[in-house]
């Protein structure tokens, strides 16, 4: 149910409101008017914000915020859709119009709307047909009768199409020419590397028609290709059971302009793209750069490029631009920094093209990376997804009416992203360093792919920036130059981590550690490379692949006078062996380390009282003795020890109730066979339970597990 509509001009005035019950505040839009500031664009703002008393829903249509307020829950989507029909409404009684301006204009007309298409909160009457029978459109000649004589633009008698089952066609319709003209539109959204190829691609389509046919006709459209459509919607006249079941388009339609049906179309089908951009902006540091772009049709089937318009928002750092245009004007906005090449048609047999030097302002930095293109054109007479309409057949009526179909294909949101002067450089760097390795020049090698390297780190090209540097760290390692190697590995992965790839990172520490330790024996070092590699593997909750690292780092400790990291890194892998339920292990782990050098001897005691918990869970005492030690504060508490005590804890739970079950059992004459779930629910209520779980703590969270054993 709706309560309120604000109608809010883009200054934040609330220039118009209206109330189906009680009279809500316009304080209420504060919590907009919040929510907007917040944003950083107006498509960034919620479409429902959630106040104390009431929940906001808006749309933003022509510069103006209509916001409906609801005192109750509502499905969104239902408020969402009717604001759309209000501000459809209004555009087609205004010619389209639905500004600010044009509502200031029209107030009473407007109000006169509102009113009859929400009864009460809840919608009524919403088809624009039904409307204009109820409140007849504003024209000069019913303004000046409406003046002189005192009457309204509201009807006196109820249309009969509201109560038919068309509500969307008004009755009585008559026409003196006959016609039907359907509008096929498609916008092609896309983005478009450097090199030319297709990140990703859809086409938004829709059919809009302009229907002037008298009585109650009934149509069908048929298409070639039906099954392109990857998903669709439909004007409320479509027969949907007959679309779904024939692909065919089976509707009464509305009278005038409407838009029978929208679709998707790209995850099923390959989107061609009509347009092609050769570009390349180059800076130097000379305090300039160059420009050269060239557009040109592509697969258009003989179609010509209309209203071709490219837009490029420069880098801040440019002051100017001195361009030469083969065809069309440009213009430089030097506050905002665009630059905008209106084309206009393109003439296959000459490609426009535009180049010149770009001007930076004094002492500026050259720009690390080059802007995306907004790429805008238009062909008229075609689909660019194939789409045809076959067939549009009318029943119902006995004329012959002149039928009309056009085809226009738009770039929706096209963009087009530029080479990078950065990523360039670092493909020929990349080249240059191949050909310096296969003649033998290492170290030139070497350096040419730690040029590459910084160039992709220009343009934060992680990955690339991780595999260049990963070449000159294998050149390292033939060489024999392990001081370099140690920092190369490093860096190689920390850039593998910031490309989000920790498992490359932790292969490239561990071809290093190896390297390392065959060749020089630089145990330490090693060590401390396997342990970025086991942190990894915890960071991402795999212990079972921690444990066999780790148990690397400790025979590279053992081989040093590093002590206190062997204790250390023996303590954490008992723990995770704990963890994993590997007790066996865990005990030749500590008989084998027991006279190590640097050893805790109280740690020892507690990780042995564990241990031996862990290997006896029915012998309540051990159990309650690790929990015990454990939990003291002469060991360190970690996160793998207090998943420890967790897990002790639900072992005390589980031996104290088998216990006390046992007892109950010796002393009870209940028959062997007797189900043991009935026993141990008659002898165990819930309120032992309960004091046993109070007793010991609920932390894992499984002890409802233990209550009714099956």
């Amino acid at each position: 149910m709706i309560h309120s509509l604000f109608i809010i001009n883009p200054s934040g005035d609330i220039f118009m409101e209206k109330h189906w019950q009680s009279v809500v505040s316009r304080s209420v839009c504060d919590y907009f008017f919040d929510a907007q500031n917040k944003a950083s664009s107006d498509q960034d703002i919620p479409p429902v914000i959630a106040t104390p008393h009431h929940y906001l829903i808006h749309i933003s249509r022509s510069n103006v915020f209509f916001v409906a307020a609801c005192m109750s829950e509502v499905p969104p989507l239902f408020v969402v859709e009717f604001l759309h029909r209000v501000v459809d409404t209004l555009g087609d009684y205004f010619s389209g119009d639905s500004s600010e301006s044009v509502i200031k204009e029209n107030y009473v007309l407007v109000y006169e709307l509102l009113d009859e298409m929400l009864d009460n909160g809840f919608p009524l009457a919403t088809e624009s047909n039904i409307l204009k029978e109820l409140i007849k459109p504003p024209n000069i000649l019913r303004t000046v009768v409406n003046t002189v004589t005192g009457k309204s633009n509201m009807s006196e008698t109820l249309p009969t199409g509201q109560l038919s089952n068309v509500p969307w066609r008004r009755s009585s319709v008559k026409y003196t020419n006959n016609e039907a003209y359907f509008d096929v539109i498609e916008e092609v959204d896309a983005i478009i590397d450097k090199s030319g190829a297709t990140v990703s691609a859809e086409i938004h389509g829709y059919i809009d028609c302009v229907v002037k046919l008298s009585g109650m006709p009934d149509l069908t459209m048929s298409f070639m290709n039906p099954r392109m459509f990857d998903d669709t919607s439909f004007h409320p006249c479509v027969r949907y059971k007959r679309w779904d079941s024939e692909k065919i388009l089976s509707f009464i339609p509305p009278d005038g302009n409407f838009r029978l049906m929208s679709y998707l179309v790209g995850s099923q089908s390959v989107v061609a793209i009509p347009i092609y951009v050769r570009h390349q902006l180059n800076f130097s540091s000379a305090g300039h750069g160059k420009l050269d772009i060239t557009v040109g049709p592509k697969q258009t089937m003989g179609r010509n490029l209309e209203s071709v318009k490219i837009e490029i928002p420069m880098p801040k750092s440019v002051l100017n631009c001195s361009l030469i245009a083969t065809q069309g004007k440009y213009a430089f906005d030097p506050v905002n920094h665009a630059l905008t090449w209106d084309i206009g048609k393109i003439d296959s047999a000459k490609l426009p093209n535009i180049r010149g030097t770009v001007s930076l302002q004094t002492g500026a930095m050259s720009p690390d990376c080059n802007p995306t293109m907004n790429v805008s054109f238009t062909i008229n007479q075609m689909a660019v997804s194939g789409l045809k309409v076959s067939r549009l057949d009318l029943y119902g009526e006995k004329y012959k009416p002149f039928k009309g179909v056009k085809y226009i294909t738009k770039a929706g949101r096209f963009q087009v992203r530029m080479s990078s002067r950065l990523c360039l450089a670092a493909k020929d760097y990349c080249k240059a360093g191949i050909l310096y390795y296969k003649g033998g020049s290492m170290d030139e090698s070497r350096k040419v792919f730690l040029l590459a390297c910084e160039c992709y780190k220009g343009k934060k090209a992680w990955y690339s920036a991780a595999k260049t540097l990963e070449q000159a760290m294998i050149i390292t390692m033939q060489q024999n130059n392990f001081e370099t190697l140690v920092d190369l590995s490093w860096k190689t992965a920390a850039l593998y981590d910031m490309a989000r790839q920790p498992d490359q990172a932790a292969l490239i520490l561990a071809r290093s550690a190896a390297e390392i330790v065959a060749v020089e024996s630089r145990f330490v070092q090693a060590a401390t490379y396997l342990k970025r590699i086991a942190s990894s593997h915890l960071n991402d909750n795999n212990v079972k692949r921690a444990v066999p690292v780790l148990h690397q780092i400790i025979d590279f400790y053992a081989q040093t006078d590093e002590y206190t990291n062997l204790w250390l890194t023996i303590v954490k892998l008992t723990l995770l062996m704990l963890i994993i339920d590997d007790y066996e292990k865990v005990n030749s782990l500590l008989h084998e380390y027991s006279i190590v050098k640097g050893i805790n001897l109280e740690e020892y005691e507690i990780l042995s009282l564990v241990s031996e918990a862990f290997n006896t869970p029915d012998d309540c005492e051990k159990v309650n003795q690790g929990l015990k030690a454990l939990e003291s504060d002469v060991f360190v508490h970690t996160q793998e020890s207090k998943l420890l005590v967790n897990k002790l804890k639900s072992l005390a739970v589980n031996c104290r109730l088998n216990n006390e079950y046992t007892e109950d059992e010796d002393s009870s004459s209940i028959n062997t066979n007797t189900d043991i779930s009935v026993s141990y629910s008659l002898s165990q209520p819930d309120t032992v339970i309960k004091k046993e779980i109070k007793a010991y703590g609920d932390d894992t969270g499984i002890v409802t597990n233990l209550i009714h054993p099956k």
